[in-house]
Parts: structure tokens; C-alpha cells; sequence
């Protein structure tokens, strides 16, 4: 180890051997062995303001320099000791690494690893997945309580949560990734409502997409179907409460989450596996599946959450996905990209006939329809005429946002009926 600590620059092995006079204090016992020196480190590093500050400094410099050397151990010894390892987390205090996990959406920050220790780890595949090829070993992975039908029904659930954000090209290319073939075209007619050649050409875009990866072991291109795995997804949307962790000692173990933003992936349940309830009571299933938790809240669905859910399910559904994640992802934005402008160029012309439309509408006198639409009727007057073309378009934004609040919006969808039914 204090070989290890040596390859660090001048100024800091000078930091880390300032500490080693401070073991002379400590027990001998718990010092012998490499989670005793760390969890000696981690407290020195912690201690509050004395005059030995600048011991401790190095102590935290020793500490991650000693975390350092670990991470180029073999896995299973590096869970084996960090499990119980008191290590700094991103909300400055310090827990043991069983408690701990890094690389994690969703979670609170006392229970992730502080970033720097964090980029000192390896990048590593989904824990509990097989490497591509394998045959999955079923005879310790628990049981699922739900069934492929809940599967299904929960993609519906979310994509009908989606449709209002979330330009249809672009969900339906999520469902391409996450549905199989069958799954996805009656999805595809019976809540997206995509003719049939439209979600055909969102199938064979993505073939195309896997198609450009390495030939397979025979010599032939892949296609889509010859990548997806045999797994369903559950996914559940959730308002908090505890969340599944993958921690560093590579146990998971439920965390407090933490919503940032609505469809946010909330810990790493997902890299769970469980076998798919049977459809009947003699039923052998050997149908993977996973439950991805999803944060419920209000708030705008933003582009950049979507893009970290299809990254993390696509390694769920397809084999390879690292090889063609990004053409993917690439795939989505434009499709989400393309179809937001279309609706901002027609939302900007909705609202600026929007006063019209409402004058047509007729609201009737003491609704919150007819107050909203008063007050800008007032406003547009106000304005002198030679400043209409800057301060009106102000003006019919807040007559748009004042009729999309909840109350006004459903008065509007009722005179809206109203006329239609007349």
C-alpha cells in the first residue's frame, strides 16, 4: 500500500507521509489491515479544527490516495473491504461503504459517493446482468410479483403520462426500444395512434441503427430482433419513499430517493432480476424482467431525463447497446427536436390569436375565462400605439399562460364542447 501511495506527485507524497507520525496513536490492531488504515484515514479526515489541521489535510490526501490503489484490485476484493470502509459521501459526510453507492439517479446525496472518489472507479456493465451471449443461472433470482400483462400495462401507463410533453416520433421510438415487435405496433395503433407505415419506418430506422454495429460471429449483420433480450420491463412511477441502491460493497439495499425532476430514474432497482410471474399456477416462466422506478411529480419533461431513461434501458433490452447508444440517442433528439418546433411554430400562432378566439367564445360574465380575458382586452388598450409591436406579443403571453392554469383551461375546454355540440 505504501508503495502504491508513492506513485502519487512529490507534493502530495510529501502530504501523505505527514500523516504516518499520527499512527504511532493508533491501535494496533485495527491499523495491520487495509480497512483498518483506510477507516483510521477517514476519521483523522474528519475530525474537526485543531492544531494538527494540516495532518489531517494529508490524511484525506492519503485516504483517497490508498482508495485509489484499492480500485485496481479484482472487484470482489475491493466490495470485500470497502463494504466496511467509512467513506465521504456527496453531502460531505462520511458512511460505510455498504451503505454507499456511486453512479446512482434519484438517490439522496449522503448515500453517494463524493464525486472525486467516484471517477476513480472503473467504469462497469450492469452488475446484474449476463455478458452478452450468456444464458441466465435462474435458480437464485427471486420471483416476480407481476405478470407480463403488468408489464404491458405499465408501458401503457407510461406513455400516456408522456404523450402530453412528449413529441409522438420521439415516444414512439422509446417504445421501439422497450416493447418487442408485436408489443410495440399495438401500442403503436392503439395509444399513439401512428398509421401503420409511420411506426414500420420507426422499426426499420432503428434495425438500421444495430445494423451498422460489428458483423455477428457468423458473418451476417444484425438486426433488431437478434439483439433484443428475452426480458420485460415494470416500470413504476413513484412520489418518493425508498429506492433500491446497488452499494459499493455490491449488495443492494433500499435508500432514501431524491426527485429532481418528473420521470427521473429513481435508483438502481432496474439492475435487479427477477423471474416473470407464470401466466398460470403450473407455469414455468423463464422470462427475465426488471422494474424501473420512475419519479411521479409535477413539472416539464425535459429531454435530457428521457435520454438518461433510454440510456438506462437499452442495455436492459438489447444486447450491445453500448455499440450503438449514442446513434440512438442521436435518433431521439432529432425526433424530439424536429417535432418541438412544429408544435412551438404552432403554439405561437395559437397564442396570438388566441384573443380572438376567446372574443368568439362568448365567456360568460364572472367566469375566470371572461376576468382573464378582460384584463388583457385592458392591457391592450394601454398600450400606446407606437409601442404595440413590442409591448402586444408580451401581453398575449400572459393571456396564454393565464388560460393554461387548470380552472381556466377547463372552462375553455367546456365552451369549446359547448359550441361543438350546438
Amino acid at each position: 500500500m505504501l508503495r502504491a501511495l508513492a506513485k502519487d506527485d512529490q507534493k502530495n507524497a510529501g502530504r501523505v507521509y505527514a500523516v504516518l507520525p499520527y499512527f504511532g496513536t493508533a491501535d494496533g490492531v485495527s491499523s495491520v489491515d487495509v480497512d483498518g488504515w483506510l477507516n483510521t484515514l477517514a476519521w483523522m479526515a474528519q475530525e474537526g479544527q485543531s492544531a494538527a489541521r494540516a495532518a489531517k489535510s494529508s490524511a484525506r490526501v492519503a485516504y483517497e490516495a490508498s482508495f485509489r490503489a484499492m480500485t485496481a484490485w479484482p472487484i470482489s476484493s475491493f466490495q470485500r473491504i470497502v463494504g466496511k470502509v467509512l467513506v465521504p459521501t456527496m453531502a460531505g459526510s462520511w458512511k460505510p461503504g455498504c451503505e454507499v453507492t456511486a453512479r446512482c439517479t434519484g438517490v439522496a446525496p449522503d448515500v453517494l459517493l463524493s464525486k472525486e472518489l467516484a471517477e476513480l472507479l472503473p467504469l462497469q456493465d450492469d452488475p446484474a446482468a449476463a455478458e452478452d451471449g450468456a444464458t441466465y443461472d435462474s435458480s437464485y433470482i427471486d420471483q416476480a410479483d407481476w405478470s407480463e400483462e403488468d408489464c404491458s400495462k405499465s408501458l401503457v401507463d407510461v406513455l400516456t403520462r408522456l404523450r402530453a410533453q412528449v413529441p409522438e416520433q420521439a415516444l414512439a421510438l422509446f417504445a421501439a426500444l422497450v416493447a418487442d415487435r408485436a408489443l410495440f405496433e399495438r401500442l403503436a395503433h392503439d395509444h399513439l395512434a401512428l398509421p401503420q407505415a409511420r411506426f414500420l419506418s420507426i422499426q426499420n430506422k432503428l434495425s438500421e441503427i444495430v445494423g451498422d454495429l460489428a458483423p455477428n460471429p457468423a458473418g451476417s449483420a444484425h438486426d433488431l430482433s437478434s439483439l433484443r433480450k428475452d426480458v420485460r420491463l415494470r416500470f413504476k412511477l413513484t412520489t418518493g419513499g425508498s429506492v433500491p441502491i446497488f452499494a459499493l460493497d455490491g449488495s443492494f439495499r433500499n435508500a432514501p430517493s431524491a426527485i429532481l425532476a418528473p420521470f427521473q430514474v429513481l435508483g438502481a432497482g432496474h439492475q435487479q432480476q427477477r423471474k416473470l410471474k407464470a401466466a398460470n399456477a403450473t407455469g414455468v416462466q423463464s422470462i427475465m424482467a426488471h422494474e424501473v422506478a420512475l419519479a411521479e411529480c409535477d413539472g416539464p419533461i425535459t429531454r435530457r431525463t428521457l435520454e438518461e431513461l433510454i440510456e438506462t434501458v437499452g442495455p436492459l433490452t438489447l444486447w450491445h447497446f453500448g455499440l450503438c447508444k449514442d446513434a440512438v440517442l442521436e435518433e431521439f433528439r432529432q425526433a424530439f427536436l424536429a417535432e418541438q418546433a412544429t408544435v412551438e411554430d404552432t403554439r405561437a400562432q395559437l397564442e396570438d390569436r388566441l384573443p380572438q378566439i376567446l372574443a368568439e367564445l362568448k365567456p360568460v360574465r364572472g367566469s375566470r375565462l371572461r376576468d382573464v380575458l378582460n384584463r388583457y382586452e385592458t392591457t391592450e388598450q394601454s398600450i400606446p400605439p407606437n409601442r404595440r409591436a413590442d409591448n402586444l406579443p408580451a401581453a398575449k403571453r400572459a393571456l396564454w399562460e393565464d388560460v393554461a392554469s387548470p380552472e381556466t383551461a377547463n372552462e375553455l375546454l367546456a365552451l369549446i364542447r359547448r359550441g361543438i355540440g350546438s
